[in-house]
């Protein structure tokens, strides 16, 4: 093989200084991350408002405080939209990632030849609405719950 032929294999096989089987895993790993990311979010708001849930019948509304009818729901609302907006944000690197893998195998024609790290486009759009939807649902209810508590 001539020498320009070796640096031209070479130079297909390598993507930013990574050799493409290694720049695939690391884009792998960054998408595995940050559904971790996501299921860590989802599951700390969970949580947590799983702990204002149960403050709030506690008291029962009768609260010797009765800011707290108005801070718990305050508190559910925001915690629930914080976490929506890391959650898109962790949705937003996925599509990053995704999107940049995609134009590498395009570039380097190489498309096909590793299976896909991110799954099938329908499905995911189907697991990302749960995703999405959870913590507006959440934050929903605590709007229901403070309007009950101030109405009349």
């Amino acid at each position: 093989m001539t020498r320009a032929k070796t640096q031209a294999a070479a130079a297909v096989t390598q993507v930013n200084e990574l050799p493409v089987h290694e720049y695939y895993d690391y884009m792998a790993k960054q998408v595995e991350r940050e559904d971790g990311l996501i299921n860590a979010r989802i599951t700390w708001m969970l949580t947590f408002e799983g702990f204002l849930f149960a403050s709030l019948a506690l008291i029962g509304g009768k609260s010797t405080i009765p800011i707290l009818n108005h801070v718990l729901p305050a508190l559910g609302i925001i915690i629930s939209l914080l976490c929506y907006s890391s959650v898109e944000g962790a949705l937003s690197a996925i599509k990053t990632l995704k999107t940049g893998w995609e134009e590498k195998e395009r570039s380097l024609g190489i498309a096909g030849v590793y299976p896909r790290a991110f799954g099938k486009a329908r499905p995911h759009l189907f697991a990302v609405i749960h995703t999405r939807l959870l913590p507006l649902v959440v934050a929903s209810a605590w709007g229901l719950i403070w309007w009950a508590s101030i109405r009349p």
